[in-house]
């Protein structure tokens, strides 16, 4: 049985990560006697990592199967881009008055090229399965236990500016996110499956949880299945197109005026925000041709945003 398979887990990854180093100790002695250690004071860094990209980024598997008998193709992309930034943190000081530091963490992308992650599965034969899948398109975490946690996407775009020997060139930035599978079965059946788990994700985790994503140029997210034969069955999914989750603590500053009065403000929680000037489709497609029987199921979700303060 001709068969097919193209797998790339991921095309590009950034990570970092800090963690809170002990300055000094302190103990303390129950009435039971128990003696426990604990910090008095802290040294934290930060974790950032960012993307700049001005040209072009492909992350593709692509996987062609044909063949006089079943002929069977799968091609996955397990996630184009993969930014995470880690910061742990430690606790000063014991029982009620124990404070968790830690310092802040950020994954940036900013763009004005192109990035393209796809997966291609195409089968011919007598009967054809093919089966194409994308798990995340662009993928940004960013945690900070008691710190500023963000993740930001910019995709930028210009008209140019200036005339003659000073003219800038314009530009759009686009970011392609799509599965593909085609499946054509001469005398059997034909099975076509295709998604995108998500296109762009976004997840911050801190005292402090921001996400964001700026969009002046494209941004696309698809699916599409196609088959044909004596019994055809295409699926085509995008369980969501943009996912952002902001996950940040509740808590409250007490500052004092000069006459003695309080002022207590909100600090910490989380945050989502998405500005489009530009375009963003996302999009499924599923088409069925069977003399004797055919099924097409399409399903898109397109922008889900989640913001928490705990």
């Amino acid at each position: 049985t001709p068969g097919a398979l193209a797998v790339v887990g991921v095309g590009i990854r950034q990570v970092a990560a800090a963690t809170a180093a002990r300055t000094g100790t302190g103990t303390t002695t129950t009435t039971g006697g128990l003696t426990t250690t604990f910090a008095t004071g802290a040294l934290h860094g930060d974790a950032a990592v960012a993307l700049n990209n001005s040209g072009t980024i492909s992350v593709g598997a692509s996987a062609n199967a044909v063949g006089t008998g079943p002929a069977f193709a799968a091609a996955a992309v397990g996630s184009g881009i993969a930014q995470s930034a880690f910061v742990g943190g430690t606790t000063l000081g014991t029982g009620a008055t124990a404070t968790l530091v830690g310092g802040n963490a950020s994954a940036t992308l900013t763009k004005s090229g192109t990035i393209n992650v796809g997966a291609d599965a195409s089968a011919s034969g007598s009967a054809a399965m093919a089966n194409a899948r994308v798990g995340v398109g662009i993928g940004q975490t960013a945690s900070a236990g008691n710190g500023s946690a963000n993740v930001t996407l910019t995709n930028a775009a210009s008209t140019g500016t200036g005339t003659g020997t000073t003219a800038t060139a314009g530009f759009t930035g686009a970011i392609n996110v799509g599965a593909s599978a085609n499946a054509i079965a001469a005398t059997g059946a034909a099975s076509a499956l295709a998604s995108v788990s998500a296109g762009v994700v976004q997840i911050a985790s801190g005292f402090t949880a921001n996400a964001s994503v700026v969009n002046d140029g494209s941004i696309s997210v698809s699916a599409n299945a196609n088959a044909s034969g004596t019994a055809a069955f295409a699926s085509a999914l995008v369980g969501t197109g943009i996912a952002q989750i902001a996950n940040g603590q509740a808590g409250t500053t007490v500052t004092t005026t000069a006459n003695g009065a309080t002022n207590t403000v909100a600090t910490g929680g989380g945050n989502v925000s998405l500005v489009n000037t530009g375009t963003i489709n996302v999009a499924a497609s599923a088409n069925a041709n069977g003399t004797n029987l055919a099924t097409a199921l399409a399903n898109a979700n397109g922008i889900v945003q989640s913001a928490f303060a705990t």
